[in-house]
């Protein structure tokens, strides 16, 4: 596997750039996702216009929340821990449910 990897991340106000930057380990309950297709949301296009403005963020930011791709990497335990119709699998492609509700409260 890649010691690093490109991805498209905010880079200022109204900015994009190209950043590398090296894949992370994950951690026994993880799972390491290339991603194949991201959405904008409005989250991002707020970010991508106001920050630095109205908005106090760290750059590069990479941004999306709504993505699809496929799994590199499976934590050893990451089965016992996500939400899946069934046991995931190295090479599977997902699709990643951004919400993640606490199941307490009435939202």
């Amino acid at each position: 596997m890649a010691e690093s990897g490109y991805v498209a991340a905010l880079a200022g106000r109204r900015s994009i750039a190209v950043h590398q930057f090296p894949v992370p380990e994950i951690e026994d309950d993880g799972i390491l996702l290339g991603i194949g297709l991201s959405g904008v949301c409005g989250s991002d296009l707020h970010r991508y216009q106001e920050i630095g403005v109205g908005l106090d963020l760290a750059v590069p930011v990479v941004m999306g929340h709504e993505i699809s791709g496929r799994i590199l990497k499976l934590g050893r335990r990451a089965n016992e821990v996500m939400n899946a119709d069934s046991p995931l699998r190295e090479g599977d492609r997902v699709v990643v449910y951004a919400q993640r509700p606490c199941g307490h409260c009435r939202w």
